[in-house]
């Protein structure tokens, strides 16, 4: 992360999820982003320099995630094995930032992903962060 992330207004996780970017360039432009694992790609793609992207990257392939490393501020590579999703862990990491997080791309693609994202939620009501509505 760059020094001005802090004063950033908000974060913006992006996971793997279907998600049309360019729908909600009001709220990237101005946030700390975060890519979680494929969310990392799709940020890319829609042209944007993600401050962080996190995961196995078990989604992408190797070209893809040579692109992803690239084009990113910081990388965080975890190991396949992990106790955590990767938004899990993009989600701990942003609870740590100030502002209100929002999170896309999170649903519609694989349901055992979707409910797991939803039970994310009470990350951040336990550390009483506000989740923003796009």
């Amino acid at each position: 992360m760059t020094n001005g992330d802090n004063d950033r207004i908000h974060t913006v996780i992006v996971a793997g999820g279907s998600c049309d970017l360019s729908t909600y360039s009001y709220l990237l432009d101005e946030a700390c982003l975060i890519g979680a694992d494929r969310g990392a790609l799709h940020l890319v793609k829609a042209g944007y320099r993600p401050d962080l992207c996190g995961g196995d990257f078990d989604s992408v392939s190797g070209e893809e995630e040579e692109l992803i490393f690239k084009n990113s501020a910081s990388i965080k590579k975890l190991p396949a094995n992990k106790d955590a999703t990767d938004l899990e862990v993009a989600m701990e990491y942003a609870i740590k930032l100030p502002g209100e997080i929002h999170i896309l791309g999170a649903t519609g693609t694989r349901l055992d992903q979707t409910f797991a994202a939803i039970n994310l939620l009470k990350l951040c009501l336990n550390e009483n962060k506000e989740i923003g509505r796009a």
